[in-house]
């Protein structure tokens, strides 16, 4: 019930008490009749239920009012929670937002430190530029933890996965460390795969001598006094064959393993990125 409710109550149990003062005043000086006597009793009845009225009433409207404002302060706490996690959701899609945006520069990085140690020439600028490669190397593997943090989610079948990112962590660090290993060696596989070519040139010269000159002698010296035969150069031949063979497979494979980082590292930022956009 409202207040105005009540106050209107209140002005007629006013109203009510004072006529019945009035009544009883003006038989104060009479004889008082039987009659008289319950037509008082009716009042006074009359006056004490209108005040079980309005205690019921104001009773009744307190516990309206505790009701309403237990819900109001549900429905604040309610809204309070939804705004709270609204705004944890927002933080966490713009922090892993800013995360993927450095994951990709620093991708960036070393990719880019790769690409000019391998382009070095000088045994001054791949020293140095090695030395970029493992900086670069280091601080990009700082940005992935461990993968095991007890959550039950479906594991990546591997680092090409488009699905899921779980359990690529790991992955991408040993898979970085051997692209780093291959760095390291591939200049050695470069030099040697230049010296294979030099060999083999030679061998095609001093063939086309010997067949021109018909000599049974090979210009390649065994040692001072001897010199290759044809069984020996075939042999010399096959060897720097292979070699330059297995010296050009491993430089191939290291440029190919910088580009494949490219391609999981795509996948692996694409899939963060939806991840941020539902705010998980």
């Amino acid at each position: 019930m409202e207040n105005t409710d009540i106050e209107i109550l209140i002005e007629k149990i006013s109203s009510l008490i004072e006529n019945l003062d009035t009544y009883v005043a003006s038989l104060s000086n009479q004889s008082i009749s039987w009659i008289e006597i319950g037509t008082l009793g009716v009042a006074l009845l009359a006056v004490a239920a209108t005040f079980v009225s309005i205690y019921g009433t104001i009773k009744c409207d307190k516990k309206n009012r505790e009701a309403n404002e237990n819900i109001a302060r549900q429905l604040q706490a309610s809204e309070d929670k939804r705004a709270e996690a609204a705004i944890d959701a927002n933080l966490t899609a713009s922090a892993r937002i800013e995360w993927i945006e450095r994951v990709r520069q620093a991708t960036a990085e070393l990719i880019t430190a790769c690409y000019r140690y391998i382009e070095s020439k000088e045994i001054e600028q791949i020293n140095k530029n090695l030395e970029t490669v493992q900086e670069k190397k280091s601080l990009f593997v700082l940005y992935f933890g461990p993968d095991n943090d007890g959550s039950n989610e479906v594991m990546a079948c591997d680092l090409y996965d488009k699905k899921t990112n779980k359990g690529k962590n790991d992955k991408i660090v040993l898979f970085v460390d051997d692209l780093y290993n291959e760095m390291v060696s591939y200049h050695f596989n470069r030099i040697s795969a230049d010296r294979c070519r030099k060999e083999l040139a030679k061998c095609s010269e001093c063939e086309y001598m010997n067949n021109e000159g018909e000599r049974e002698s090979y210009l390649c010296q065994k040692d001072e006094y001897t010199y290759y035969n044809k069984e020996d150069c075939e042999r010399m031949k096959r060897e720097q064959s292979e070699g330059l063979e297995c010296y050009n497979k491993n430089m191939l494979f290291a440029s190919t393993h910088i580009q494949n980082l490219s391609e999981i590292m795509r996948i692996y930022g694409k899939i963060e990125w939806n991840r941020a956009k539902q705010g998980k």
